[in-house]
């Protein structure tokens, strides 16, 4: 692959990483509002937050871009720290979001259900979904 190519790929990755990114602060805004609305049954996939690896390619584009316009910047000099201290951040943001969603779900009067559609997975992570109070037909979760 030549280098325009590669450009060309990588900001095309970089389109994509955009609402893959927002997708999951989108989603648990969307779930806390029904939770102050009161609906009595909630869908959450706690692999959503770890569309947030996805920001890797936003800092690798905006490494590039910076290191580009100052070859002796910090960002030039420090692409591979940005990249992990990212990656890392990431790493530890996915679960801990993960958990903090459904801690608050449960502590706001939600049953975890298993979710039986759920049979192809997207994303990493338990697919539910939460009843006001009690499963009813669904199966409970411990």
């Amino acid at each position: 692959m030549n280098q325009k190519s590669g450009k060309i790929v990588l900001t095309l990755f970089f389109l994509a990483a955009i609402p893959a990114c927002i997708y999951p602060i989108y989603d648990s805004i969307a779930i806390i509002k029904n939770i102050n609305d009161g609906a009595q049954k909630l869908e959450f996939d706690t692999g959503s937050f770890y569309l947030f690896f996805m920001s890797l390619m936003i800092t690798i584009k905006i490494v590039e871009w910076l290191s580009l316009k100052n070859k002796d910047g910090f960002a030039a000099q420090h692409a591979g720290v940005i990249l992990l201290s990212n990656f890392i951040t990431v790493a530890i943001l996915a679960p801990a979001l993960s958990f903090g969603m459904v801690w608050h779900l449960e502590t706001s009067g939600y049953v975890k259900c298993a979710d039986p559609s759920s049979i192809s997975r997207v994303s990493r992570g338990e697919s539910y979904i939460f009843k006001f109070k009690n499963c009813e037909t669904l199966t409970e979760v411990e």
